[in-house]
């Protein structure tokens, strides 16, 4: 998912930018990017590092290998840091096109 995001190929719905003018193209891409940003770091980061220490803490165990699985959940934060980067590196982008 970071990867998709870093190179803006996620799954979106463009209709509303293509048909806007450029000026409010911009205001979208801003918000589109903001909004995103703003899930990695509540969802993904804060909801993923809870996720994480909780099952460290109750010392979950995954049946199969039988691994903490606070080791399988440390991928939500990390994902969500790269995603947070990336976001960031097209607003500046952005504001550096204008």
């Amino acid at each position: 998912a970071a990867y998709v995001a870093g190179r803006k190929e996620h799954l979106a719905i463009d209709i509303l930018i293509q048909r806007s003018p450029p000026a409010r193209q911009r205001l979208l891409l801003y918000i589109i990017h903001s909004l995103i940003f703003l899930f990695a770091l509540s969802v993904m980061v804060t909801g993923g590092v809870i996720l994480m220490y909780t099952r460290f803490v109750l010392q979950v165990k995954s049946a199969a290998l039988q691994l903490p699985l606070g080791y399988v959940y440390i991928v939500l934060p990390i994902s969500g840091l790269i995603i947070m980067y990336y976001e960031v590196l097209h607003i500046i982008k952005l504001k550096k096109s204008s």
